[in-house]
C-alpha cells in the first residue's frame, strides 16, 4: 500500500512538473495548482462514496486518477478484500508513468531547453 501511494505520489509530483513548466507567473501557478487540488480531492472517492454522488458526478469521479489510488489503498487495506484491486493498481501505474514522462519530457524542453543526448 505505501508503495503504490509512493508511486502515485510521483505521478502527482510529475503533473505539478507538466503545470508549472506551462505557467510562467508564479501567482498564477499557485492558483492553478490549488484549483487543480480542489478538484482532484473532491471529485474523488478519497472523502465520499460513489453511490452518494450524482450521476452526472459519478462520470467525472471515474476519470479521477485519485478515485483510483484511494480505491486501491482502501481495497489492499480492508479484510477480507471486497475487490481485487489489480485495475485500480493498474490505473495508478499508468496515470504516473504517462504523467511523469510527460512532466520530464516537458521540464526538459522548457527549462533546459533541448532534448537529452
Amino acid at each position: 500500500c505505501i508503495l503504490l501511494l509512493f508511486v502515485f505520489s510521483f505521478g502527482l509530483c510529475g503533473l505539478g512538473i507538466l503545470l508549472s513548466t506551462t505557467i510562467r507567473q508564479e501567482e498564477r501557478w499557485s492558483l492553478s495548482a490549488r484549483l487543480l487540488e480542489l478538484v482532484l480531492i473532491r471529485s474523488s472517492t478519497a472523502m465520499y462514496p460513489i453511490f452518494a454522488m450524482p450521476v452526472w458526478f459519478q462520470v467525472l469521479t471515474k476519470m479521477n486518477p485519485v478515485t483510483y489510488a484511494a480505491e486501491s489503498t482502501r481495497a489492499i487495506t480492508s479484510q477480507p478484500l471486497p475487490t481485487a484491486p489489480g485495475i485500480d493498481i493498474l490505473i495508478v501505474l499508468l496515470f504516473s508513468s504517462l504523467v511523469g514522462i510527460l512532466g520530464i519530457t516537458m521540464y526538459t524542453r522548457r527549462v533546459e531547453g533541448g532534448g537529452t543526448e
